[in-house]
């Protein structure tokens, strides 16, 4: 069985001040683009406390 994984975009209000609603737009479109779907889940999360590095995202190995 393949690894997946899930990339989690932040929605918190200073990601989404420096871009990231457009970010997971362009990664939705992108994993659906290269047939991901199996794959990679694409979601959004809530705020990592990573704020000055706005937009966060996160990627994690799903486990089986």
């Amino acid at each position: 069985m393949p690894k997946r994984y899930r990339i989690a975009v932040c929605k918190g209000p200073n990601c989404r001040r420096e871009g990231s609603d457009q970010l997971d737009q362009q990664l939705q479109q992108e994993a659906k683009a290269r047939q991901l779907g199996e794959i990679c889940e694409v979601t959004r999360g809530g705020c990592y406390g990573l704020c000055h590095l706005a937009p966060n995202v996160i990627l994690r190995e799903m486990r089986h």
